[in-house]
């Protein structure tokens, strides 16, 4: 099982077959939920290798769009560029606990009217946190998108409440219903599984 700490490097994204494991919408999981999920992944003989994701909305400085807040996504556990998102500019976050960095989308440099290698302060309900912006990615559309490390997230906003979800990538030729069916059954039902057929572009 691949998997990584420290700054990845950027470059192309491989086209990897994706699941999902989620418990729902942006919910935390237990500990026992995750090592009960983690366990089964790394079981099943398909796998090459995943992801934690936490998700988060907040409303952040400079930003003109007030109704929506930023999206944050928190990707842990390896390279960030295994969910298929491509870098337009820059590197991915360090995965490093103390470092904090964020990569965003164009939409954010736009409206802080900042630039790949500037700083940014956070302030969310008395946590102060200034990061390094490192990379901007493609996610095009009206979100304004935040992607971090989990430390950097846990930082700004102690109550995200941890993992969602899991992002799987499949070894080439494994069928990717049969691989969620599978892995389901390992479940027992527990968690729901779903193939996650769209591509990557922001979060899950």
């Amino acid at each position: 099982m691949t998997s990584g700490q420290g700054r990845p490097s950027p470059g192309k994204p491989a086209k990897k077959q994706k699941l999902h494991v989620i418990i729902g919408p942006g919910a935390g999981m237990s500990s026992a939920q995750q090592r009960a999920v983690t366990t089964a992944i790394s079981a099943q003989p398909g796998t090459l290798h995943y992801l934690t994701e936490a998700n988060d909305n907040l409303s952040l400085p400079g930003l003109s769009r007030g109704d929506g807040g930023a999206q944050i996504t928190a990707y842990g556990g390896g390279d960030p560029s295994w969910t298929g998102l491509a870098l337009i500019s820059g590197t991915w976050y360090s995965q490093s606990p103390g470092a904090r960095e964020i990569d965003v989308n164009t939409l954010f440099l736009t409206d802080t009217n900042t630039k790949v290698g500037d700083t940014y302060t956070v302030v969310n309900a008395g946590h102060k946190v200034t990061a390094k912006i490192v990379g901007e990615v493609f996610a095009p559309g009206n979100d304004v998108n935040v992607y971090m490390s989990p430390a950097t997230l846990t930082a700004i906003d102690p109550s995200v409440g941890g993992v969602g979800h899991y992002d799987i990538s499949l070894k080439p030729g494994v069928n990717p219903d049969a691989y969620a069916s599978g892995l389901n059954s390992v479940l027992g039902g527990r968690l729901r599984v779903r193939h996650a057929k769209r591509r990557v572009t922001r979060n899950c």
